[in-house]
């Protein structure tokens, strides 16, 4: 089933109307620094799911509450990086939180930002000024979400932890960065055999509709797409790690990785550095969880 037609609301950001009090904002391209939002509206109280990198960025989400007479309630970020949580502070009126082990790792990459305009140069010299409002801590099940959405939460999988919304009546999966389209994934902070474990996972949910974290609103075959590339990835790694590669021969590894149709996607770089991560999983010798220096 393909993804609901929208309209443009602003430069390079586009609204979806999924139905029944649901949208979402695609974000640009989905590269870096481009993420989704997503709202689900209950009369006028709203919960707004991921709110981008920067408050500006949330001005179509915002719009659109007024237009239906709605305020934002609660803003719940799905993990723990700040492409996902930065605009928070573009609702002050709404709590604010996050899974437990997300809130905490944020809380630690707050006490230094001095990274984050290398990482994205595109957004500098806004990053550099970015005050952030950290999410509370929070078991994702006890969220007050409206249209029998369910929290669905992954332990390492694209992250140390992963929060997707499952709205089973209407067949919509909020799947944060469990889920990229059209773009290359990135696993950092996470793990390449759980991630494929989650997808599994959404997969066996069914849905018709799925908001990614990067990329334009799709359906399931994102899913399958994204999956059949880590698996490919993973089997790149076991088989040089059979061989008796290290993590230190990711780069040499990673131009030995046929990404298939997925080396179409953007950022296609990214797949080094996951080569590395998977290489990291199978060996022993992880990447370290703290910020890039």
């Amino acid at each position: 089933m393909s993804a609901p037609a929208g309209g443009r609301t602003a430069d390079r950001q586009r609204l979806v109307d999924l139905g029944d009090e649901v949208f979402a904002v695609v974000n640009g391209d989905g590269g870096m620094g481009l993420s989704n939002s997503t709202v689900l509206l209950d009369g006028g109280r709203a919960v707004v799911i991921d709110t981008m990198l920067l408050p500006r960025m949330n001005a179509p989400v915002r719009k659109e509450l007024q237009r239906r007479n709605a305020t934002a309630g609660l803003v719940v970020n799905t993990h723990q990086h700040v492409d996902h949580m930065g605009g928070n502070g573009a609702f002050p009126e709404a709590r604010a939180v996050a899974p437990a082990e997300a809130a905490r790792a944020l809380g630690l990459m707050a006490q230094d930002t001095s990274f984050l305009p290398r990482l994205m140069p595109a957004f500098a010299s806004e990053l550099a000024g970015l005050e952030l409002r950290l999410p509370e801590p929070v078991d994702p099940h006890t969220l007050p979400l409206p249209h029998g959405a369910e929290a669905r939460v992954f332990r390492n999988a694209h992250s140390i932890v992963d929060l997707a919304v499952w709205l089973p009546r209407q067949r919509v999966l909020v799947a944060g960065d469990l889920c990229f389209h059209g773009v290359t994934p990135l696993a950092v902070h996470g793990s390449i055999s759980g991630w494929i474990g989650a997808l599994d996972r959404l997969i066996a949910l069914d849905p018709a509709v799925v908001v990614p974290g990067h990329g334009e609103v799709t359906g399931p075959e994102a899913l399958h797409a994204l999956r059949d590339y880590l698996k490919g990835l993973w089997a790149t790694a076991r088989q040089a790690a059979d061989e008796g590669a290290t993590a230190s021969d990711a780069a040499a590894v990673a131009r030995s990785f046929d990404a298939g149709t997925a080396g179409g996607w953007r950022e296609p770089e990214r797949s080094a550095l996951n080569v590395r991560v998977a290489l990291g999983e199978i060996t022993g010798d992880p990447l370290p969880l703290g910020p890039p220096r």
